[in-house]
């Protein structure tokens, strides 16, 4: 659900106390209008008793900034 992740995780809040981990794919840059970035998707994990564990499969642009990640988090 690129750009719709946080909401996909707010919908999902009575599942996610049943899993110890998360493996999520957020953007460091806006690719859809007012989507939540990586800061967003990590603080609303992190406010759900997850914590970032490491970043995977990092895209990026050809200055070798980051465009994409995986984040994988933990509670």
């Amino acid at each position: 659900m690129q750009g719709f992740e946080r909401e996909v995780l707010r919908a999902s809040l009575s599942l996610l106390a049943a899993f110890d981990y998360v493996y999520v794919e957020a953007s460091y840059e806006e690719l859809c209008a007012g989507q939540a970035l990586v800061g967003d998707v990590a603080a609303f994990l992190a406010g759900h008793g997850f914590a970032e564990t490491g970043c995977f499969n990092v895209s990026r642009d050809r200055d070798g900034r980051p465009v994409t990640e995986w984040p994988s988090g933990g509670s």
